[in-house]
């Protein structure tokens, strides 16, 4: 048989070049196109909006899964953690499954005292907070671009409070997440350890499910990891944050090399939560704006640069 390699490279020129979005650009164009037909084929008779540029399932109501906004970035690396592109079809179908199941459960019908035990609270960014609507959780600002709020921390899933699950409960915001944070302190008891990571020694703290940031509430119960100018703070994902006590000038590299960790573990983990620093002082928090690809020292908050400058080396 005669084979045109003309013809075969024409029709190969043909082909569509694969342009895997921002979002997602840990992983390669294979994987990417694997994981989009799955979530496509479990849409297919959904009618919602996929929008694969910006990264988001969005829907028209929020009783099928609990929510208005479903990232697709976080369903993407949690496929990527579970195993190869032939695992990302039945990954989706069980991630995306449990949401509906959770969001269907009647909780709104349950006595306060029989779901107590299951509040929890967990810190993410308010960006997803702004496309959701306000009934569909119990939360507050944190303090800068992070957002607190009251989930049922269920064996299968974690879903949030609504305001119609809260509705006879006779309970206040803050008492709920109060409650909540309580609760995932027993259960999810943050593990916490000293490494050197790029050349700067730091305090890790790890968690396995999502709520290691919650420690930013309770820093201050740690001596260790609060130094006489307070400590740099990040949050890059739900099973890991990392504090770096303020004691010298060092603190000048470690701006640097905090900004480096907290992008990689944000871009590389399933559970996102925000590449950002923060400057824990005095009981308060403030966002240290640094970018590794333009790095601009004269961004920083003046209080912050006030506090270098009377350092010692």
């Amino acid at each position: 048989m005669i084979i045109n390699y003309n013809l075969f490279s024409f029709f190969k020129k043909k082909e569509p070049a694969i342009t895997v979005p921002q979002w997602s650009r840990l992983a390669n164009a294979s994987d990417y196109v694997v994981f989009k037909r799955a979530v496509q084929h479990y849409f297919k008779d959904d009618g919602v909006q996929l929008n694969f540029n910006e990264g988001l399932v969005v829907l028209s109501e929020t009783n099928t899964f609990g929510v208005n906004v479903i990232s697709l970035s976080n369903l993407f690396k949690h496929c990527l953690s579970q195993g190869n592109s032939d695992t990302f079809s039945v990954t989706v179908e069980e991630f995306l499954g449990n949401m509906r199941k959770a969001a269907n459960a009647d909780n709104s019908s349950q006595p306060f005292k029989l779901v107590k035990d299951t509040l929890g609270l967990r810190i993410l960014t308010n960006t997803l907070f702004k496309q959701m609507d306000d009934t569909a959780y119990i939360g507050a600002p944190l303090f800068e671009n992070l957002f607190y709020f009251v989930v049922f921390d269920l064996p299968e899933t974690v879903k949030n409070v609504s305001r119609a699950d809260a509705a006879h409960w006779g309970k206040t915001d803050t008492e709920l997440l109060e409650i909540g944070k309580k609760n995932i302190a027993l259960k999810y008891p943050q593990t916490i350890s000293q490494q050197e990571i790029v050349g700067l020694k730091i305090w890790t703290v790890e968690n396995d499910c999502f709520y290691a940031p919650n420690l930013l509430l309770d820093i201050a119960k740690y001596p260790e990891l609060v130094g006489p100018y307070g400590s740099l703070a990040a949050v890059p994902s739900g099973d890991r944050a990392f504090i770096y006590p303020i004691e010298n000038m060092q603190v000048t590299s470690a701006v640097a090399k905090m900004a480096t960790i907290a992008n990689f573990f944000y871009l590389d983990k399933p559970n996102p939560v925000t590449p950002s620093l923060y400057w824990y002082y005095k009981g308060r928090y403030q966002h240290i704006p640094y970018d590794i690809e333009k790095p601009d020292f004269t961004l920083l908050p003046e209080n912050f640069v006030e506090m270098i400058r009377g350092l010692d080396g």
